[in-house]
């Protein structure tokens, strides 16, 4: 052999150690454990993962058999790919728990010469322990989404927007009348079981939510059934993923059958617009009645002329009886039976009671009344406690006087309210308020004050005020 048979030797020996080392880091960098063995399952190379996974060095490990290692010492693992590689000559997989609990999927690869001699096994492990667990985990909530839609009777659907897939449960068909397997919708073809009248609001609701203008797609709307009926469905959903944009790629959510409510929820409607128009008719009927005495009192006033103080009394009432009729009016031309807006009862009621008194015009009236609502069984009796105080003004205060101030303010705040009535005439007796008064008017004030809970107070000088407090 020359000098130049003895370099080429040389070279081809570089080049073989440099090609294992290069596998060797290749395979060394590996995470997943590798090991070559002969048919006795001794080790001939393993890699620094498999090492690590036993805490051994590969070299500790050559020349050993592999289930030394990670299974029974004395014999190699039930059903080892490895050893059915050497038998079958064909790539052999199998998934294996160690003593320890780690769950391993383990494939035997086997090794052939240039001649088609079988030379050894790869053995390939991987530790596949967490993603079992996850995969279990997955399986488990999968089975209990499952359990809880069949028993909230929920139709659930999942919408995959970027292969415009959808799946749905039973229960969702059964809804429409139909099998699963009988009805396959896409998305428009989902449109098209909505009711005409329904459909754009439908589709804007899911379609704010896809691009973000509102939290959640919640939609109330009318689907058509197998036999050609429509039912009410509740649709809602939200957004289960989105992309690396931001944009919603996934969504899950349920349908419920609502057909019964929405029935019960229309003869709820029916028979309170029916309450409501018996009310205003009662309201009406009312008001009618009162306009009735109202004007029996004017005619029974006109022929006691001649009796100055019967004439009075007759006037006094039927001022209350008109005061109690405006509330009528009111109710009935309001849609809230509850309550009413007391800036809109009083102030034309000031000028009913005003105009009854023939020196109605040297009355001027101010008013600061701040509008506010106020219960309806409240109402009638702070129109009348007002009718009395301005009667008393119209008939008492301004006495001798070519003109005369009422003013009139309200308001309310923190669930109280405030009203005062007063005059700038001839003031009222020290002598009288309300437990001495022995006239009607007053007494009859008191007992509406009580009425509704609330306080009243005389300030007299430059006139007389009469100020009360109740609760809203």
């Amino acid at each position: 052999m020359n000098d130049q048979d003895n370099k080429s030797i040389h070279q081809i020996e570089e080049e073989l150690k440099k090609s294992e080392a290069q596998k060797n880091a290749i395979l060394n960098g590996i995470t997943t454990n590798i090991a070559f063995v002969d048919k006795n399952l001794n080790i001939i190379w393993v890699n620094k993962a498999a090492a690590e996974s036993v805490k051994k060095t590969p070299q500790e490990m050559v020349g050993r058999a592999c289930h030394f290692f990670w299974a029974d010492p004395s014999r190699p693992c039930p059903n080892c790919p490895s050893l059915r590689a050497f038998e079958t000559k064909k790539t052999e997989q199998t998934i294996m728990r160690t003593p320890d609990g780690r769950i391993w999927e383990e494939k035997g690869e086997p090794v052939f010469d240039s001649e088609g001699n079988l030379i050894g096994v790869v053995e390939i492990a991987a530790d596949i322990t967490e993603r079992v667990h996850m995969e279990e985990a997955l399986r488990q909530s999968e089975q209990r989404l499952k359990f809880v839609l069949q028993g909230s009777q929920l139709g659930f659907w999942d919408w995959n927007l970027e292969t415009n897939e959808v799946q749905r449960n039973e229960r969702w068909a059964e809804m429409l009348g139909y099998r699963l397997d009988d009805i396959e919708f896409t998305v428009k073809q989902w449109s098209d079981f909505i009711h005409p009248d329904d459909r754009e609001m439908a589709l804007k609701s899911i379609n704010d939510h896809i691009e973000g203008r509102t939290p959640i797609h919640r939609a109330e709307y009318r689907m058509r059934t197998k036999d050609g009926r429509y039912k009410w469905i509740l649709d809602q959903a939200m957004a289960v993923s989105v992309d690396k944009n931001g944009k919603v790629n996934r969504m899950s959510g349920t349908h419920t059958d609502i057909t019964s409510s929405k029935l019960d929820e229309e003869k709820i409607k029916s028979l309170l617009a029916e309450k409501e128009l018996m009310l205003k008719e009662v309201h009406h009927r009312i008001k009618n009645n009162m306009n009735t005495v109202a004007s029996l009192m004017a005619l029974q006033e006109d022929s006691l002329k001649d009796q100055p103080a019967a004439s009075a009394a007759l006037k006094d009432a039927r001022s209350r009886v008109i005061s109690m009729m405006m509330l009528y009016d009111k109710l009935y031309r309001s849609d809230n039976f509850q309550q009413t807006s007391f800036d809109e009862y009083v102030s034309p009621l000031l000028e009913e009671i005003i105009n009854n008194f023939p020196n109605r015009d040297i009355a001027r009236i101010e008013k600061n009344i701040s509008d506010f609502m106020i219960d309806a069984k409240k109402i009638s009796p702070l129109g009348l406690i007002i009718n009395e105080l301005l009667t008393n003004i119209m008939k008492y205060a301004f006495t001798g006087r070519q003109s005369g101030l009422i003013k009139i303010s309200a308001s309310a705040r923190d669930g109280r309210a405030m009203i005062s009535v007063g005059d700038d005439g001839v003031g009222m007796a020290e002598s009288i308020d309300f437990a001495s008064s022995s006239g009607f008017g007053l007494q009859l004030v008191e007992m509406l004050t009580d009425q509704i809970g609330g306080s009243m107070k005389i300030e007299r000088g430059g006139g007389t005020k009469f100020t009360f407090e109740f609760s809203l």
